[in-house]
């Protein structure tokens, strides 16, 4: 899903396809309407990152949405899809209790976006994938080689 995708006129640009380095700025629940009856108003949670090394043109920071049941656990629920994907493993009913928002915006995460057209024709954003971006590896440091040319063979 897209910000834009609410019907309500947003400063986001649509970003080009592409992996971003992003925050999770906020997840709220929300009340929308159930894809297999309209008329019923269903818990979604709202998903909203924000990239934090790359913008538009302006420098405004891209903004990608996505929205999930509120159901975790099961395989087939998007909640469990997205962190499955989020954490990189299964968290148990235990650690899913236990997870806060603070503790999910403290990550940085690499979000897969691709640029779409949505029904009405508009250009919009949808998240294939969001992964914790990892830490680069820590580098050992350069040891000078020790010079061995006017040191003589004990065993020649």
């Amino acid at each position: 899903m897209n910000f834009a995708s609410e019907g309500g006129v947003t400063d986001f640009s649509v970003a080009p396809s592409g992996t971003y380095s992003c925050v999770l700025v906020d997840c709220e629940k929300v009340m929308r309407p159930d894809f297999n009856n309209p008329e019923l108003q269903v818990a979604n949670f709202k998903w909203i990152w924000e990239t934090n090394e790359v913008g538009d043109d302006a420098g405004t920071p891209f903004r990608f949405v996505k929205f999930t049941k509120t159901w975790f656990g099961s395989d087939e629920a998007n909640l469990t899809k997205l962190m499955d994907q989020m954490f990189g493993k299964r968290l148990t009913k235990t650690e899913y209790s236990q997870l806060t928002l603070d503790k999910v915006r403290s990550h940085e995460w690499n979000v897969t976006v691709v640029k779409a057209q949505n029904r009405a024709g508009r250009d919009i954003n949808t998240i294939e994938s969001v992964n914790r971006k990892q830490k680069p590896a820590a580098t050992k440091p350069v040891v000078k080689a020790i010079q061995t040319d006017d040191i003589a063979d004990p065993f020649a």
